[in-house]
């Protein structure tokens, strides 16, 4: 079996800073599909952990990993995007927020070098 040929269901690690407040958010589109809408509060310190296989979302401390609280209820919908086989696109859009990085860990056997 090539793993390479299965869909992944990743780890996303999103950094940026965002208030919290209804029309502050970030948006993560995957293969043209918005799938991941978060609100604040993010802040520069801060990194949202998204586990689409576990279906978990946390907040955690960027330098040491502690987690902060729990990050599900900052999550618009509880979509778990997947990643296909082969090339995928992503495109993250801040919301009267700062976008600083995204990381996604795949299941697959690849890690990306982040956005």
């Amino acid at each position: 079996m090539q793993l390479k040929n299965l869909k992944s269901k990743p780890i996303y690690e999103l950094r940026g800073v965002v208030t919290q407040s209804g029309a502050n958010y970030f948006t993560i589109t995957v293969n043209s599909e918005l799938v991941i809408k978060v609100y604040g509060p993010l802040t520069a310190s801060e990194t949202l952990v998204i586990d689409a296989d576990k279906m978990t979302a946390k907040v955690v401390e960027t330098l040491t990993g502690t987690t902060i609280r729990n990050g599900l209820a900052q999550l618009e919908t509880l979509t778990f995007p997947e990643l296909l086989p082969g090339v995928n696109t992503i495109d993250v859009a801040a919301t009267n927020g700062t976008f600083t990085a995204l990381k996604i860990y795949s299941r697959s056997g690849h890690i990306s070098n982040g956005i």
